[in-house]
């Protein structure tokens, strides 16, 4: 015979095993019910909101080159590029103009969320040029117009510090295509010092060494793109899609010529590598036809048109989603002052700088700021 105090302690540990897993689970989801969530991924639910459009161009009336240059009115958007460590995140440089306004007010660089549509300013005040870069540990690194120093930031709008300091001294040195290595801590960046004289240089936070890459400046320009692969690019013309591909990994350093078309005519902004290191986006205007974007795989040369634009949109960044199937394009729209059909030589020429998302499976693209 079973004594009843042992009994009743072998039941009471038996409930108790049974309701504390099952105190833990209600307990757990009560707090992840009160959280927010996220969408799952979905390019539809990020994207759902969106004005889609056809990308393709069917306007007749050309926008010409204006004598008397041009002017941006509004706010623009320029040098999109994705957080390393969120595929729903990416920043851009903005400049603040009152509407319908060609004087700036500010200049920032902004985190934008694409899932909850909100801005985060992470710098104001500050003038920047050219494209900035993000690493996997929240270090953006970026040029100060007017200054010779290279600057980083942390993801968080802190923490703003000088990193590579050139001791300028004359108008033509200036630093170029920065590039965290990798997406690490190194970053690469040309270095012109002025007649000609260029060479590529790499340092690391938290080191003050300069280290140089020995590359025979005729195989690079300003206009380079480093992959995920540290395989380094760099058109061998602005009038050709015809390049250079140099791997820069240690103990490497080849150099290799890749030849895509005979096509003749302009190539539009910057190169911008896959994720996957195995091709590259690239924007084209061929003579007397129409700008278009390509793909191109730099393994074998072969290339894709995704899609072909007007003299009054034209494309001068493309960046791969990480998220797949999506691009960030940084788009130049384009408009002349005055009636269309009737331009003079004192006709000017509004070009607007814009982010736009493009849908690479339907071929469709949405304006993500107005």
């Amino acid at each position: 015979m079973i004594d009843n105090s042992l009994k009743n302690s072998r039941i009471m540990k038996t409930n108790y095993f049974i309701k504390t897993p099952l105190s833990i689970v209600l307990i757990a989801f009560f707090l992840f019910s009160c959280k927010k969530e996220k969408p799952q991924i979905h390019g539809g639910d990020i994207f759902e909101n969106l004005a889609w459009q056809s990308s393709t161009c069917n306007e007749t009336d050309p926008v010409f080159p204006a004598i008397n240059g041009t002017s941006a009115l509004g706010n623009q958007y320029k040098y999109p590029v994705f957080n390393p460590n969120n595929p729903y995140e990416f920043a851009y440089y903005k400049i603040v103009k009152d509407s319908g306004s060609a004087v700036a007010i500010d200049h920032q660089i902004v985190k934008y969320d694409l899932l909850y549509k909100q801005e985060t300013v992470l710098l104001t005040g500050t003038e920047i040029t050219g494209p900035f870069v993000w690493n996997k540990d929240g270090w953006i690194a970026l040029k100060k117009r007017g200054t010779p120093i290279i600057y980083i930031l942390k993801d968080d709008g802190s923490q703003l510090t000088s990193f590579a300091y050139n001791m300028m001294t004359g108008a033509n040195e200036y630093d170029f295509n920065l590039t965290w290595l990798k997406q690490g801590n190194t970053l690469l960046y040309g270095r012109n010092q002025g007649q000609n004289q260029s060479y590529l240089q790499t340092q690391t936070i938290g080191d003050a060494t300069v280290k140089y890459i020995p590359i025979d400046p005729a195989y690079y320009g300003t206009d380079f793109a480093v992959s995920a692969k540290n395989i380094l690019i760099s058109p061998k013309s602005e009038s050709f899609l015809n390049f250079y591909i140099t791997d820069i990994n240690p103990g490497v350093l080849t150099t290799t010529s890749l030849y895509v078309s005979g096509l003749q005519g302009t190539i539009l902004g910057g190169i911008n590598w896959h994720p996957d290191g195995a091709k590259f986006y690239i924007s084209f205007y061929e003579d007397g036809g129409t700008a278009s974007l390509y793909e191109i795989n730099y393994l074998t040369g072969s290339k894709t048109k995704l899609v072909e634009t007007c003299n009054r949109s034209l494309i001068q960044e493309a960046i791969y989603g990480p998220f797949g199937d999506y691009l960030l394009l940084q788009k130049l729209e384009r408009d002349i002052i005055g009636e269309p059909g009737t331009v003079t030589d004192v006709a000017d020429i509004i070009e607007n700088s814009s982010i736009w998302i493009f849908d690479l499976k339907t071929k469709k693209e949405a304006r993500l700021f107005n």
